[in-house]
């Protein structure tokens, strides 16, 4: 049986208390970062590989207004000198 990320988590098949969460995604003008780490900067990525956006020192949200509809790539660069990258999508 296939489960969707949702359903992991129901199931307690994903960690949670580990992961980077992005949400909602599909977003539409903000995003939510839930993460264990300090984020120290956001950059936000065109599924070309251009760069859009940078932020230092984030909140834990991300405003995605600016950002025309279509696929893109979150990278997060911890305070640890850790990255992690996530797609989502505007809508």
């Amino acid at each position: 049986e296939k489960f969707s990320e949702i359903q992991a988590v129901q199931k307690g098949l994903f960690d949670t208390k580990n992961a980077t969460i992005v949400f909602p995604n599909p977003g539409h003008n903000e995003l939510q970062i839930t993460t264990p780490n300090q984020i120290a900067k956001l950059m936000v990525y065109d599924i070309l590989g251009k760069l859009c956006q940078t932020i230092e020192r984030p909140s834990t949200s991300l405003d995605i207004s600016n950002l025309m509809v279509g696929s893109y790539i979150l990278e997060l660069q911890f305070l640890d000198g850790k990255k992690e990258m996530v797609k989502f999508e505007k809508r």
